[in-house]
């Protein structure tokens, strides 16, 4: 038996061989990336979703409470809803 003699099909397929682990090996990688951005996209969406649902009971709180002066940034009138706050809390 003699020595092992690399032909040239030999190192092609050699070649290939470490192509396809490179493409296996990137392909995890990429796969392994993608499903961490995912995770941190639903994790982030999760807290913008309390934060709009406390932001949402906020507003209804503040739509019950419907205090003296709280309709400053409907309105506009800062003068009136002022004279509305301080009525109140001499009245108060």
């Amino acid at each position: 038996m003699g020595a092992f003699k690399i032909t040239r099909w030999t190192a092609i397929y050699f070649a290939l061989a470490v192509i396809d682990l490179l493409t296996i090996t990137g392909s995890l990688a990429l796969n392994h990336h993608t499903v961490s951005v995912h995770r941190n996209s639903v994790r982030e969406s999760q807290v913008s979703a309390e934060h709009l649902m406390q932001a949402t009971d906020l507003a209804g709180l503040a739509q019950r409470v419907n205090a003296p002066g709280n309709d400053v940034f409907d309105t506009g009138d800062a003068q009136t809803e002022r004279d509305r706050r301080n009525q109140a809390l001499s009245e108060f």
